[in-house]
C-alpha cells in the first residue's frame, strides 16, 4: 500500500494534479456511499466509512493550507525533479529518512500517523468492495470490518492531533453545555464517545 501511495504521488506530479483535485476525488468518493443504495445491515459500515473520509478530508485540508491550487502546475521542471527525487523509494527508506532527520519522539509520531493512514486506506478499499457487493462476507465479519474502519479512523485522527494537523473540537470539561454537531451525535451513538472527547 505504501508503494502504491508513492506511485500515486509521482503520478500527481507528472500529471500536474491540482491540490484541490484530491479533495474533489475524496468528496465524490464520500457522496457515493448512500444508505438508500445498500441493505440495512451495511448502514453502520457506511456511517463509519463516511466518518473516516470526513476525518481524512480535514487532514488533507490542513496539509494543503498555504499551497496554491495550481502549485504543481507552476513549479518548473527542475523543481519537479527535486520533488520527485525526494520521494522515498519504499517504506524502509521512508522510515530511515524520518529517524535520520527528526528527533525520536516526533519520528515515532510521524511514523505512527503514516502507518495508521495506510490502515485507513486499506479499510476504505475493503469497505468499497463490500458496499459494491464485490466481496461477500458474513454478518459477524461485516461487524468486524465496520469496527475496524471506525477504530482506524479514530486512531488516525488522534495521530493527526498529536502532530497538530487537527485541533480539538470539543472541550471535555464543557461537553454537557455544548450543542453536539450531527457528526458528534452519530459518533456518540456508535460508541465512539471517547474519540469525541479527544477531539
Amino acid at each position: 500500500m505504501f508503494d502504491f501511495r508513492i506511485l500515486t504521488l509521482k503520478w500527481f506530479l507528472a500529471k500536474k494534479f491540482n491540490v484541490s483535485d484530491l479533495s474533489k476525488v475524496m468528496d465524490s468518493f464520500n457522496s457515493s456511499f448512500s444508505k438508500e443504495l445498500v441493505s440495512s445491515d451495511k448502514h453502520e459500515l457506511i456511517d463509519n466509512v463516511n466518518f473516516a473520509i470526513r476525518t481524512n478530508l480535514r487532514v488533507i485540508a490542513k496539509l494543503s493550507q498555504g499551497l496554491q491550487e495550481d502549485y504543481f502546475e507552476k513549479i518548473n521542471e527542475l523543481e519537479r525533479r527535486d520533488v520527485l527525487s525526494s520521494i522515498p523509494q519504499n517504506y524502509n527508506v521512508f522510515v530511515a529518512g524520518i529517524y535520520a532527520n527528526i528527533p525520536p519522539v516526533e519520528s515515532e509520531k510521524v511514523i505512527n500517523w503514516v502507518d495508521t493512514s495506510i490502515l485507513l486506506e486499506i479499510s476504505l478499499l475493503t469497505s468499497l468492495f463490500i458496499l459494491e457487493d464485490n466481496l461477500k462476507i458474513s454478518p459477524s465479519k461485516l461487524n468486524q470490518v465496520s469496527s475496524f474502519v471506525a477504530n482506524t479512523a479514530q486512531e488516525y485522527g488522534a495521530c493527526a492531533m498529536e502532530l497538530g494537523m487537527l485541533i480539538p473540537k470539543i472541550n471535555v470539561f464543557d461537553i454537557e453545555n455544548q450543542k453536539l454537531s450531527d457528526e458528534d451525535s452519530i459518533l456518540l451513538e456508535q460508541g465512539l464517545a471517547e474519540y469525541v472527547l479527544n477531539l
